[in-house]
């Protein structure tokens, strides 16, 4: 099985690397074959500027 995470950052708790790096551990605990691809994205809100 293969999964793609894509996950902003949640506000004031985690980052979006953080996130990915959960649902991998998480995906990896109930599926024995599983290939997961984590991209951490941004929606344009706050910090958004910083990229430019």
């Amino acid at each position: 099985m293969r999964i793609v995470c894509l996950s902003d950052s949640f506000k004031g708790s985690l980052d979006s690397g953080r996130i990915g790096l959960l649902a991998e551990q998480a995906a990896k605990k109930v599926w024995d074959e599983v290939s997961v691809k984590t991209l951490p994205v941004a929606d344009g809100g706050e910090g958004m500027w910083r990229l430019w």
